[in-house]
């Protein structure tokens, strides 16, 4: 169902950033209108010559099936020819009523040998709610901005809006939403794609600075390519709002996005159907802020999130980058770095605030924790309960280092009705105020129950009992990175091939491939790959096993132990492994003949899927360090 890499920025940047990009899926089955703002006045919009100037003509002419292609420039929802909107009325939008396709980023008139062709930074189309024109940074002057810049309503099944750059939005009532606003008592299913949702802000009380999506029954609702910077919410969800959709959304990038009190990018509260997942999947989300969930809060059953980074997110109170509320979520491949949140989980937040319905579940798979922090307790992740209701927390092949607790422990902390399971896991180098012995790296209540098995923890003391833990180091690659700081992208919590933690976990306890990450078909094998995309099932025939299963043994940790740098795999990385790696960087064939029985990735030292010379500096600090 999900399979694939991480959030990756150089794919990004050419759909967003940089490049042309051709109109994804089938021809249009309706009609095909053209809307160019260089065109003069009396069009039809049957072609580029005879192009509409004003995008709301095309809608008022586009009906179920028709597309719309838009040329770059700039359009505003209060302008027309028709005569059906006056200048100024922030009440104008953009409005679908029915299914169709609008699509934007082509040169027009601006190429009249070849006006189909589309680049969406050459030729961006900006849908802007600045109807004066006189917007200033600050979000100044944008009192008499357009309440929603494009709104969908109504039985729209099928509805696409791809290629175009929405911006200056300022929702001031209802759902919000100032970029994109659906409220509807019906059906629907809309895709976004390739858009850029820019300095848009909701001053409404349920919020979505960007997008506000309400609806009472089924919905679906697909977001893919898409780059959300410097929206604002003066009351919850800074970038998006999401209620009752079951929403798809992968391949986006939120920065610097806020929100006063919950959700700095996303609030999920509740999603439309229970029968399948809803998935946000190779996301980053960095430099977001709220007063709780920095980056994104959850609040439903069957919500995950999948091969996602949150980086220096911010939460003035839980969950520096996540808070999930209630309900039930997968958190599987994803990295927390350098978040942090006054009060209580610097990356995590998990707890049930309803005292009705289920249970607060939250699985954790594949994670690394590394440099978060809080000004109270849990550095990394807290657990707990308000209501009566419990919490059932579990974290597998988790890898935690570095995150820090001015109060108590850096690493997981529990109060109140939780069930702790923690299995195959490190945690290691987590401080509070204490220092970073054993409870520094887990701690729990009286009321809390705990069970930990197959994992390292400093400072072990054997007083939560379990199978298969240690309190040996983990030997991490390079926990602090070459920056030599907690907390940043090159922290690096691949294990050493001195560590004791490989070939030392359980494999009864890898879940299973709920998602299909490796694309397989099968989602019920036990989950085969690490973090970093590699096979989890790997022996290391240099180290003992002392896990638990048939071997292949896993290993703990998020990353699975691969002999980086061991070019002529004689179990060491020395200087006999120079020419190897230069071969296999140099000459990968030629590499494969002359060593037909090792792996040509374990080049692959910066750990990015690609043997190059971004691998070299890398290699030689393998060869350097001590």
């Amino acid at each position: 169902m999900f399979p694939g890499r991480r959030w990756n920025r150089t794919a990004y940047s050419k759909i967003v950033v940089s490049g042309a990009l051709a109109l994804a899926g089938a021809t249009a089955f309706g009609s095909v209108f053209y809307v160019d703002d260089d065109a003069p006045l009396g069009g039809n919009g049957k072609g580029w010559q005879t192009a509409f100037r004003y995008l709301q003509d095309a809608l008022w002419v586009a009906q179920t099936a028709d597309e719309i292609r838009v040329a770059g420039g700039l359009y505003k929802p209060d302008r027309d020819e028709a005569g059906k909107v006056q200048p100024g009325d922030r009440a104008a939008s953009f409005a679908f009523t029915a299914p169709i396709r609008l699509v934007g980023g082509y040169a027009g008139l601006a190429d009249p040998r070849n006006p189909d062709r589309r680049d969406l930074v050459r030729f961006e189309t900006v849908l802007s709610g600045d109807l004066k024109g006189d917007d200033q940074p600050g979000f100044v002057n944008y009192q008499d901005n357009a309440d929603h810049i494009v709104s969908m309503g109504g039985y729209v099944f099928g509805a696409l809006l791809e290629g175009v750059t929405l911006t200056a939005g300022n929702a001031r009532t209802g759902e919000g939403g100032g970029a994109i606003s659906r409220r509807s008592t019906s059906e629907g299913e809309a895709t976004i794609r390739s858009c850029r949702f820019l300095r848009n802000r909701s001053e409404a009380y349920l919020g979505g600075g960007a997008i506000a999506w309400y609806s009472k029954w089924e919905t679906v609702l697909t977001i893919e390519n898409c780059y959300f910077a410097d929206n604002l919410a003066t009351v919850h969800a800074g970038a998006m709002w999401i209620y009752r959709a079951r929403l798809t959304m992968t391949d986006c990038e939120f920065v610097r996005n806020r929100a006063a009190l919950i959700g700095g990018a996303v609030w999920w509260p509740e999603r439309s159907s229970w029968a399948t997942p809803a998935v946000i999947g190779r996301c980053r989300f960095h430099d977001n802020e709220a007063g709780t969930g920095g980056a994104l809060v959850l609040g439903d059953r069957g919500q995950a999130v999948i091969n996602c980074e949150f980086q220096a997110n911010r939460a003035a109170a839980n969950g520096g980058a996540v808070c999930v509320s209630y309900g039930e979520a997968d958190l599987v491949n994803n990295t927390f770095i350098g978040n942090a949140a006054g009060e209580a989980g610097g990356a995590l937040f998990v707890l049930n605030d309803v005292g009705f319905g289920w249970d607060t579940e939250v699985r954790a798979v594949n994670c690394m924790f590394s440099g978060n922090a809080t000004g109270g307790d849990g550095g990394a992740c807290a657990q707990t309960t308000m209501r009566e209701r419990q919490v059932l927390s579990s974290y597998v092949h988790c890898s935690f280092a570095g995150n820090t607790a001015q109060g108590k422990t850096g690493g997981i902390i529990s109060s109140g009705k939780v069930e702790l399971t923690i299995s195959n896991s490190t945690l290691w180098g987590n401080r509070d105020a204490g220092g970073s012995g054993e409870s520094a790296q887990v701690s729990k209540d009286l009321t809390t129950g705990l069970s930990i098995n197959y994992s390292s923890v400093q400072g072990w003391t054997g007083q939560f009992g379990g199978a298969g833990n240690h309190g040996k180091d983990p030997r991490f690659l390079d926990p602090l990175g070459p920056d030599g700081i907690p907390g940043t992208p090159d922290d690096d919590l691949r294990l050493d091939h001195r560590s004791p933690c490989i070939d030392a976990a359980d494999n009864t306890a890898v879940p299973p491939d709920t998602y299909d990450l490796d694309g397989d078909g099968n989602t019920v094998e036990p989950l085969p790959l690490d973090l970093a995309e590699y096979d989890r099932f790997r022996d290391d025939p240099y180290t003992p096993d002392t896990g638990k299963g048939m071997p292949p043994i896993v290993d703990m940790g998020a990353y699975e132990f691969r002999p980086l740098g061991d070019l002529n795999c004689d179990g060491a990385v020395n200087n006999f492994d120079i020419d190897a790696f230069v071969l296999a960087l140099t000459n990968p064939t030629g590499y494969k003949a002359r060593y037909p029985d090792c792996d040509i990735t374990n080049a692959d030292v910066n750990g990015d899927h690609a043997v190059n010379n971004f691998d070299i500096d890398p290699f030689v600090r393998l060869l350097t360090q001590p």
